[in-house]
């Protein structure tokens, strides 16, 4: 299993998904949680096309390549993904509190 590395040492790389750790005082605890590193202007995912006035097609258009559909990661960081009202995804910088972050393990083998 690794380690826990230090932001302080390295960061993780540009769309790197990891487990993410740091002090809470006002929970007097650690906090650990998964979220995944984007460095600034790295696409992080494509916002849905929800306008009524677009047909079918431009809507699965606009949504899947449309660049002004793109969410864009406005500076380096470590951001949670979340869904807003509607069911669409929404990301947030974490706050600059994180201390230490490792890689996710392996996934298990697949039996057969």
């Amino acid at each position: 299993m690794s380690k826990w590395i230090s932001v302080k040492e390295r960061l993780p790389e540009d769309e790197q998904s990891i487990l993410t750790c740091y002090y809470d005082e006002c929970l007097e605890d650690f906090q650990v949680g998964l979220l995944a590193y984007y460095k600034a202007g790295t696409v992080i995912d494509n916002r849905v096309d929800r306008h009524p006035g677009h047909s079918k097609s431009e809507r699965v258009f606009n949504t899947l390549f449309n660049k002004e559909y793109e969410i864009i990661a406005p500076e380096d960081g470590f951001y949670i993904g979340e869904w807003d009202i509607d069911g669409d995804s929404v990301y947030r910088k974490h706050k600059d509190c994180i201390t230490h972050w490792m890689p996710l393990p392996e996934g298990p083998s697949k039996e057969l």
